[in-house]
């Protein structure tokens, strides 16, 4: 597709204290995609709905950011094209320690930023310090007790407690590794009361992946253009343009008039519309989930949710009928 095989993130299981229940469905996605999906100017055009709020990584989480963000911004690690395996990005290799609780990372030297200088360790470290105090998910980096600058290339990451699948949370984009050089001449720090880095990231990038952010209208479009440094097989194409269109009708009309290439998150009736000659239309699982959460341990449920009343309407729900609607 328009992503490097690296390009995919795990799912974060977030779960409430107080959540007892839970029936989830994943959901499926549906892409179509235009014959040649990339124009004869280098520009591939995307039309997709998506409600990001700021292009800092370590400040947003969302569908589309966990791909946009992994075109601009290395991660440790990544995950194979069909997300079986964990696989090395900037860290060429790492190794574990017998308790799972000290992890040595040793950074790819060929690695450079779109601005030509390399990956250091000391870019890992103002990262995830940074994505563990200013983050929006900083509550996932809480056990990393320290970090140490082993060598330029190389650095050890102790955490309080063993933690086997910690190198899987570093190939989410919230794990980003930034120009540490060029944030805090921007005036990110890792100190949630003195960090102003997002104002610049929000019209800037420094990253190390394929692209560069090139312009970014919230609420309409994120523009990327190519990275001429990057330091693995650049992009087949000069742009990445992805237009906030909500509607998945519209979506399929500008598919078919030419004014996209590719359109993400079509639904079954919207896909069944269009009648182009060499539109694919592709379907595959969603990270997305749809689920059902009661807390009988809340204020306002007291007394309300016992364990017969979280049983019955448990069997009132008609999974299989869930699972069907989604499939069309």
């Amino acid at each position: 597709m328009i992503m490097t095989p690296q390009h995919h993130a795990p799912s974060a299981n977030l779960r409430p204290r107080s959540l007892t229940l839970s029936a989830g469905l994943l959901s499926l996605t549906l892409a179509a995609f235009a014959p040649q999906a990339a124009a004869q100017d280098g520009t591939v055009v995307v039309a997709s709905a998506f409600d990001i709020e700021t292009f800092d990584p370590s400040r947003e989480w969302s569908g589309t950011s966990l791909m946009v963000f992994h075109m601009v911004y290395d991660t440790l690690t990544a995950y194979s094209a069909d997300g079986s395996q964990l696989v090395p990005l900037l860290a060429e290799s790492w190794t574990a320690s017998n308790n799972n609780a000290t992890f040595t990372f040793n950074l790819d030297a060929d690695a450079v930023f779109s601005d030509g200088s390399p990956v250091e360790a000391k870019d890992v470290i103002f990262s995830l310090e940074r994505a563990k105090n200013v983050g929006i998910a900083g509550f996932l980096y809480e056990d990393i007790e320290e970090m140490t600058e082993v060598s330029l290339t190389t650095v050890e990451i102790t955490l309080s407690e063993s933690n086997s699948e910690f190198p899987a949370l570093l190939a989410s984009s919230i794990s980003a590794i930034l120009n540490s050089d060029v944030a805090m001449e921007q005036g990110a720090t890792t100190d949630p009361a003195t960090d102003e880095g997002e104002s610049w990231l929000i019209a800037n990038s420094a990253g190390s992946g394929p692209f560069v952010l090139e312009s970014y209208d919230p609420g309409n479009a994120i523009i990327l253009a190519r990275n001429e440094s990057f330091w693995r097989d650049k992009p087949a194409f000069g742009r990445f343009v992805m237009q906030n269109v909500q509607d998945p009708a519209s979506q399929a009309l500008l598919l078919e008039t030419g004014g996209a290439d590719i359109a993400l998150g079509l639904d079954g009736a919207s896909a069944g519309t269009i009648t182009t000659d060499g539109v694919r239309i592709e379907r595959a699982p969603s990270a997305d989930a749809i689920y059902l959460v009661l807390g009988p341990g809340t204020e306002e449920a007291a007394g309300q949710l016992s364990p017969h009343v979280r049983q019955a309407i448990v069997h009132a729900i008609d999974f299989q009928g869930l699972i069907d609607d989604l499939a069309e």
